[in-house]
């Protein structure tokens, strides 16, 4: 066994891998998953039927009702938007870490979750842009973590990612 591979195992051994999310201890050191099977399956889509547009989900049962509250502000270049999970629970865990505690390593699984959420069909040119941050949350966090993202998605779609 190599020098780097034993190291390796060593400090799975003595810091193992936790959830971040609840912090239960997660086997596979390294190579674990950062979200344990528990909190994984407290992910939850949001129901339907939603908003064509942002995709915030509807309580009136019509699909095609076009007076959405939570997008109706957005400029009209602002086409559409999506997420991958309703923000609670583990979900909350997941983006405070991301934002606030320093785990870009999450963005990765993020930008998955993300990439999976289909999109609409629009004869535009189609383009992944992240939410700007201020220069000053970029130097405090070390990354844009809507940047992280939006690269993993648009990676994935093959689709240009373009800043704002």
């Amino acid at each position: 066994m190599r020098t780097a591979e034993w190291a390796g195992d060593l400090i799975d051994l003595l810091l193992p891998a936790g959830c971040i999310s609840c912090g239960d201890w997660i086997p596979g050191g390294r190579r674990a998953p950062m979200v344990c099977g528990r909190c994984a399956s407290r992910l939850r889509r949001a129901s339907w039927p939603r908003c064509p547009r942002c995709h915030f989900p509807r309580a009136t049962g019509r699909p095609d009702q076009s007076d959405c509250r939570e997008c109706e502000q957005w400029p009209e270049a602002l086409t559409f938007a999506r997420y991958a999970y309703v923000l609670h629970g583990p979900v909350s865990d997941l983006v405070h870490s991301l934002k606030y505690e320093g785990w870009a390593e999450l963005a990765p699984t993020m930008g998955d979750a993300l990439a999976r959420v289909s999109l609409p069909e629009i004869a535009a040119p189609t383009v992944v842009t992240p939410m700007p941050t201020t220069s000053a949350r970029a130097r405090t966090r070390g990354y844009n973590q809507a940047g992280l993202l939006a690269g993993q998605v648009a990676q994935l779609k093959r689709l240009p990612l373009v800043e704002a």
